[in-house]
């Protein structure tokens, strides 16, 4: 979520005392952090990452930075998943597991990616054929747990409109 070393500098990160957070961290040690943990393997659970930490967030900041980002990937997927792009429906008029399975998509490819390499996904999407929506789900990078929760979203998404249609 951070994309390079110099974004960090915006965080609100503060240095530990006591096992809580204590003064502010500077931007030397910010970068220094970054640098870090960006030095590590890829790909392992975040809470994996934190044996190389120092720095840490308050609550209320992680708060307000999970709701931003909440937020942003939902104007993201509005914008995208819309009737003024051909969709048949809204995106909130999507069954609920198809937006959280859309949540997951977009928290993990970003809206450029999601929007111009999935498009056998879009389409099925379009159609709302969620089965084959959760087929074409798959990322080569994510753990086959995830993409299988996902496709499973897909496929309750697909059973819920096969039992509302007329």
């Amino acid at each position: 979520m951070i994309p390079n070393r110099f974004a960090i500098s915006s965080v609100p990160l503060f240095t530990v005392l006591n096992n809580l957070p204590a003064t502010p961290a500077t931007a030397a040690q910010k970068q220094a952090e970054f640098d870090q943990i960006a030095k590590q393997k890829r790909n392992y659970r975040a809470g994996w990452y934190k044996q190389f930490c120092k720095l840490v967030m308050q609550e209320a900041d992680i708060d307000r930075q999970r709701d931003h980002h909440i937020d942003s990937f939902y104007k993201e997927l509005i914008a995208l998943y819309s009737t003024r792009r051909g969709f048949q429906k809204e995106f909130d008029q999507f069954p609920a597991a198809a937006q959280i399975a859309l949540f997951d998509m977009i928290f993990n490819l970003g809206a450029t990616k999601l929007k111009g390499q999935f498009i056998k996904f879009n389409a099925a999407i379009k159609s709302e054929d969620w089965k084959t929506a959760g087929i074409e789900s798959y990322r080569p990078h994510v753990s086959p747990g995830r993409n299988n929760y996902v496709n499973q979203l897909f496929l309750s998404a697909n059973s819920k409109s096969a039992t509302t249609q007329p």
